[in-house]
């Protein structure tokens, strides 16, 4: 009697984190022209129009090298020593529509709780300078984060290179993804990413 087949699938790590870094980026960027817009009814001015836009490049330019020190244990990449190799049951690879529907949802998530953050930092900073920072704030930190994850995917990339390796999640959805990493290829033991 066959068992019957596995309903998790294998999510290739590449593309989710190169889903979740667009997502990032995606609503960062998404932020400027509704702050914008959210700006029409107080009187857009060039004055708010140049410090959003001016936050949101000195938060992003200041916030990627402190994603570098922040998330050194917990990137992505940081995972793959955890990997084990995939066994068991044969299962099928997500479809690219799947790793597209995971970062719409990913990217909606992140959308709503941005909207939330801004909501919250808008009133606290109202009275600490210009309007606009806390936006610009919002809008960097996103975008760095979304970057900081690109560079991520390029490390994976290397290191799937150098070991002959493709790195795995494995599940229904990809929630956990670095708590369930697999991968298939040569049985090299991973060195540590630089």
């Amino acid at each position: 009697m066959a068992s019957a087949p596995s309903l998790e699938k294998l999510w290739r790590y590449t593309s989710l984190v190169k889903a979740i870094a667009w997502a990032l980026i995606s609503v960062g960027m998404l932020m400027l022209p509704m702050s914008l817009v959210a700006q029409l009814g107080d009187g857009l001015t060039v004055k708010y129009t140049g410090t959003l836009l001016g936050i949101s490049g000195i938060t992003g330019v200041l916030f990627y090298p402190l994603m570098h020190m922040w998330f050194r244990k917990s990137r992505p990449s940081a995972y793959l020593v955890r990997a084990k190799k995939l066994s068991g049951p044969r299962r099928m690879p997500a479809a690219q529509r799947d790793i597209v529907r995971w970062g719409v949802t990913v990217g909606i998530f992140l959308f709503i709780g941005t909207v939330f953050m801004v909501g919250f930092l808008v009133p606290v900073l109202k009275d600490s300078g210009p309007s606009g920072i806390a936006e610009g704030v919002v809008v960097g930190v996103m975008a760095a984060w979304g970057v900081f994850n690109l560079d991520d995917v390029r490390k994976i990339q290397v290191a799937e290179r150098e070991q002959g390796r493709t790195y795995f999640t494995v599940g229904h959805r990809p929630t956990a993804a670095g708590n369930r990493l697999f991968w298939t290829g040569a049985d090299a033991e991973p060195g540590e990413i630089a």
